[in-house]
């Protein structure tokens, strides 16, 4: 630094109304906003630890301090930062959050002349979009089995029993279903509309099987029009009976994959308009690998 005396910056932090998911961790929030939910509502700030009267955080200049360490999904609805220095370096504080230690969120105050008292550190909100997505886009995908309401999203089908991609069963409207290769559009979206009749009151089913070099606990992401559940290797691992358009990345699950092939099975659930689906797995380090076909 150019300035060689040291400098205490005192650094009081709100985050105030934390929305904790209790029960609905990964599902849609955004969605639900307008119904009743199952959360906590909680507060973290800089207060004395020592049972004082010294509520802020003192950094030495070239040190970093951690304000807040949170688990589990929520939401974060205020920041509230006051600073106290002399000389006044508020235009030289840098914001970081981390998701997992993966993904960063780098929020800085700079562009301000010296002698500017106020700073131009404000904004209403902001969203998040990953550069890349890497959707799954070749399914073995079987359908439409009669499905007259969402409580056939809990009804137990032949796929959910047995996975024998050469066998065929007799399904909604006495027709002859089969298991047959799809592929989803260029955006990763599975567009059931185009692939399935009848389209209204139905549900469908997709099967691959995903590689892990390694034991791990991954994130798998999925929009869905309308309801869904998935199981990994036969054990049912989300649920979520919502009457939804499709959008990625709507739902959050962390699941755990084994070492070597783990297979992946999707229920799509259709009322009536648009039915179709999302899915990816968080991979930043691009150690996972999918395949269509059945793995052992």
């Amino acid at each position: 630094m150019p300035r060689k005396k040291l400098m205490s910056l005192v650094l009081v932090l709100c985050l105030a109304s934390l929305l904790i998911e209790v029960q609905l961790a990964g599902q849609d929030m955004l969605g639900k906003l307008g119904q009743p939910q199952n959360y906590a509502s909680k507060r973290i700030s800089s207060f004395d630890r020592t049972g004082g009267n010294k509520d802020s955080l003192a950094i030495e200049p070239g040190q970093t301090a951690v304000p807040a360490d949170i688990k589990g999904p929520g939401a974060i609805h205020h920041i509230w930062v006051t600073i106290a220095a002399e000389p006044f370096y508020g235009r030289k504080i840098v914001l970081r959050a981390f998701w997992d230690g993966r993904n960063t969120v780098l929020i800085q105050v700079t562009g301000k002349a010296e002698e500017a008292k106020a700073l131009d550190f404000g904004f209403l909100g902001y969203s998040l979009t990953p550069s890349s997505r890497a959707f799954i886009t070749d399914w073995n995908f079987i359908g439409p089995f009669d499905a007259p309401d969402m409580d056939s999203l809990l009804t137990v089908y032949p796929p959910e029993k047995e996975i024998v991609l050469d066998k065929k069963y007799s399904e909604k409207g006495d027709q002859e279903v089969a298991w047959t290769k799809i592929q989803a559009e260029p955006s990763g979206y599975i567009d059931l509309t185009k692939l399935v009749q009848p389209n209204e009151q139905a549900i469908v089913y997709g099967f691959g099987s995903i590689f892990s070099p390694a034991p791990v606990q991954a994130y798998l992401l999925l929009g869905s029009d309308d309801g869904v559940r998935v199981w990994i290797n036969g054990a049912l691992v989300h649920s979520n009976p919502a009457y939804r358009g499709a959008y990625p990345d709507q739902d959050t699950v962390k699941v755990s994959l084994k070492a070597g092939w783990n297979k992946v099975l999707i229920k799509v659930l259709q009322g009536a308009g648009g039915w179709g689906y999302y899915v990816r797995f968080v991979d930043p380090d691009g150690k996972l690998k999918w395949s269509r076909e059945p793995q052992k």
